[in-house]
């Protein structure tokens, strides 16, 4: 079928409709709605409070482009359908339901607004992706090998369990419930953590996070230019530091566990502001790199490897060792210390200065420790 609809029209239960070519179709006032067997293709117009409603079998094994040219109230319900996608692209521009839904191979892209009422599966070599001013929901859960990419106004996201990727990109996704996946790329936008969340990878490049849901990633990556980090995420491997700066918000929190390795390879700033957010470190942090922290607190029965420069200032430090490398420094201001033993790497001495105060420990100073009754206001530095 080409050309233009109006009025109403019905696909009795045991007919069958053939609107699959990838000519264009277009819908003026009208109700169309498939009770039979139904092929879609090309591009569906549906204007002047058109809909289209799907209730039994649907097939479609080409490019289809849903459209609402003339933006008005518009609709394309396929929720109560078994509806079957296959090889192309699927384009969503106009508000879509979609029921039993099988995405066989292809892709979807969302600009409108779109619902899942059952589990949306990826399979791999495939992906979904929600942009500019589309309006996702993903109420009824995400499976599979694919990526589902998050650029657009808004995601609601429940129930993910993927081998796959998730990419947020842009605007603002929420994950309403405890959900896994293989890869978790946040660069752009603001994700919201409502509940746990399990990445085996963690990427933190660009954007904001917020929530009080925790993000439990077996490794992941920071490399940011400005990240604002409003939620608390725990490290069980390894977590690799790019240069980077991050802010922290008063809820935010990092911690590294006793059996993950933090490594700094790049210049890195932790910022923001006092009396909220830290560090907790159990297990190690090699700063291969400058690192310093301003009113982040770094806490924990962890140690730390300093290959260049540790600064810190307005914070609390307590940690089981500090170790410098031949001509590293571990310096800061207004900080509370409360550290076992700071050790020189190559068993050299370690000079220290505190205040007015200048000494020398030959392979270790130990015990180091401020009084927690007044504010430490002068400067101290180790260095090998």
């Amino acid at each position: 079928m080409d050309g233009w609809l109006s009025g109403s029209w019905t696909v009795a239960p045991r007919a069958s409709a053939n609107l699959g070519n990838a000519n264009q179709k277009g819908f003026v006032a009208a109700t169309f709605t498939s009770q039979g067997q139904l092929s879609l293709g090309g591009v569906l117009q549906l204007n002047q409070i058109s809909s289209v409603i799907l209730q039994s079998a649907t097939s479609c094994n080409k490019n289809l482009f849903i459209q609402n040219p003339d933006n008005t109230a518009v609709s394309f319900d396929a929720s109560a359908a078994q509806f079957t996608f296959s090889t192309g692209t699927l384009w969503i521009q106009a508000p879509v339901l979609l029921g039993q839904f099988t995405l066989q191979s292809g892709n979807i892209s969302i600009v409108d607004s779109l619902t899942f009422v059952n589990t949306l599966h990826i399979p791999d070599n495939s992906y979904v992706a929600g942009v500019g001013a589309a309006v996702l929901n993903l109420s009824a859960g995400v499976s599979g090998a694919g990526v589902l990419s998050l650029a657009c106004t808004s995601a609601s996201v429940y129930g993910l369990s993927m081998t796959g990727f998730v990419n947020v990109l842009g605007g603002t996704a929420i994950f309403y419930t405890q959900s896994d996946m293989a890869v978790l790329t946040v660069d752009g936008g603001n994700i919201v953590f409502m509940q746990t969340v399990y990445p085996a990878q963690l990427n933190l490049l660009a954007g904001t996070t917020s929530g009080a849901g925790n993000v439990v990633a077996a490794s992941a990556l920071i490399s940011t230019k400005g990240l604002s980090l409003g939620s608390t995420f725990t490290v069980n491997t390894s977590l690799v530091v790019e240069k980077s700066i991050v802010a922290f918000g008063q809820t935010a929190a990092i911690t590294i566990t006793d059996a993950a390795t933090a490594t700094v390879t790049g210049t890195t700033l932790l910022t923001g502001t006092p009396n909220g957010p830290r560090v907790t470190n159990n297990g190690k942090i090699v700063a291969q790199a400058d690192l310093s922290s301003q009113n982040i607190p770094i806490l924990g029965s962890g140690s730390v490897i300093v290959s260049t420069k540790l600064q810190v200032s307005q914070i609390q430090f307590s940690q089981k060792a500090v170790t410098l490398s031949s001509g590293a420094s571990f310096s800061g201001l207004n900080t509370f210390l409360t550290v076992s033993k700071i050790e020189s790497a190559s068993k050299g001495t370690v000079v220290a200065v505190l205040g007015d105060y200048h000494f020398a420990c030959q392979d270790e100073c130990d015990n180091i420790s401020t009084p927690n009754n007044q504010p430490p206001n002068t400067p101290f530095s180790f260095s090998a």
